[in-house]
């Protein structure tokens, strides 16, 4: 999840995305959100989300670990609650997010670089083709309206890359680094990268994802 600057104003984007990586190291986009919001209605779709997808990991770009956890922990328990009313069960156990605070000094260029750049040459990153506003922004970057979906499917690769030493890698080892030009209009012309797929389907060229 990719979170606004604010709080509270609903003028701002939050981004909050779902995928999996298989065991052998593809990632699957599954899921796009992107909507101005709250943080706290961000988190709410974010936790709803969880509760669905049931994910191993879950991480959030923000600008202020404390005030989020504090607005986090607070929806979180609303949202146990509601689970619990509707449905009569306990939900799925979810793990705590891990907060992602991006290195001051470091571009975005320089984060989708190391990060998605470097997935995408070690293994398949796959987008369902129905996400448009996601590869519209990525079309766009670095120089579109907006790129919070790209923030967001950032971190989630850095979450899922095995390569990765515990949130080091987000915060620091970027400043300095020179931008070694990856471009998302070669990823997006690679055809075998967005695919039409619905969970569960085979598709061309991939194994049947495991996870």
């Amino acid at each position: 999840m990719d979170t606004a600057n604010t709080a509270n104003a609903r003028s701002d984007f939050n981004a909050v995305v779902a995928g999996y990586r298989t065991p052998g190291g593809d990632v699957y986009v599954e899921e796009a959100v992107h909507k101005r919001s709250t943080w706290e209605e961000a988190c709410r779709t974010l936790i709803r989300m969880a509760f669905q997808h049931r994910p191993k990991r879950i991480g959030v770009e923000v600008s202020s670990r404390e005030n989020f956890a504090v607005v986090y922990g607070r929806v979180f328990a609303d949202e146990i609650a509601y689970y619990r009313d509707l449905h009569k069960e306990d939900p799925p156990v979810i793990p705590e997010p891990d907060l992602l605070v991006p290195q001051r000094g470091a571009s975005k260029e320089q984060r989708v670089d190391q990060i998605f750049g470097s997935a995408y040459r070690t293994a398949h990153v796959v987008i369902k083709r129905s996400l448009t506003d996601l590869l519209q922004e990525m079309a766009a970057f670095p120089r579109g309206r907006y790129d919070d979906l790209v923030d967001a499917v950032t971190s989630m690769l850095f979450l899922a890359s095995p390569a990765r030493s515990g949130l080091s890698l987000y915060q620091h080892a970027t400043r300095g680094e020179p931008i070694r030009r990856f471009n998302f209009i070669d990823f997006l012309l690679d055809r075998t990268r967005t695919a039409g797929y619905r969970y569960g389907d085979r598709f061309a060229h991939y194994p049947h994802p495991t996870t």
